[in-house]
């Protein structure tokens, strides 16, 4: 929670300091996380009107669910270490973590962020976060405009940021901006 808590007090710095730039317009300020960044992104944009618009990218709402329920390999591996040696279910787990997480959930502040200032793109097959985490946070935001991506997690990513996704997700990005930082 810390991490998270110093990336967005780092963001916002950044902020600041295109603030000074000439060349960058003060009310066209966009941010975009992917994954774990998402996480990053929306505190950010909840608490700094500065940042007009956002698009959210593969990732989810309560960080506990990614690590309690999350079934990608490396996850499952840690989390059944973890239970085996405290003899706890999953839902323990979850209880037992959530607290630690929830001053840094994306869904904590999901409120404070304009719906129709929101792009949210995710993984209708995630393995990492749990499709629940998925749509809690989408409608803890409002519903805002939303694209699912017909793949797992690590697929959508590939999708998203490299030619073989034909920059469909970048073109989706870029266009949402064009509308929204006018």
């Amino acid at each position: 929670a810390d991490i998270i808590k110093d990336t967005v007090i780092l963001v916002r710095q950044f902020i600041d300091w295109t603030e000074t730039r000439k060349e960058i317009c003060r009310n066209k300020i966009g941010i975009v996380g992917f994954s774990i960044g998402l996480t990053f992104a929306s505190n950010v944009m909840s608490v700094d009107s500065r940042v007009s618009a956002g698009a959210f990218v593969i990732g989810g709402g309560g960080l506990h669910d990614m690590f309690a329920f999350g079934n990608a390999d490396e996850i499952s591996k840690m989390r059944k270490q973890i239970l085996d040696r405290l003899q706890w279910t999953q839902e323990k787990l979850a209880r037992f973590i959530k607290p630690f997480f929830d001053e840094v959930s994306p869904e904590t502040y999901a409120g404070n962020i304009n719906p129709e200032r929101v792009l949210y793109i995710n993984s209708a097959y995630d393995d990492y976060i749990p499709q629940e985490a998925i749509e809690r946070l989408w409608v803890a935001l409002g519903r805002p405009e939303r694209i699912q991506l017909p793949f797992g997690h690590k697929t959508s990513f590939i999708f998203s940021v490299t030619p073989l996704g034909l920059d469909y997700v970048n073109l989706a990005i870029d266009s949402f901006f064009e509308k929204k930082l006018r």
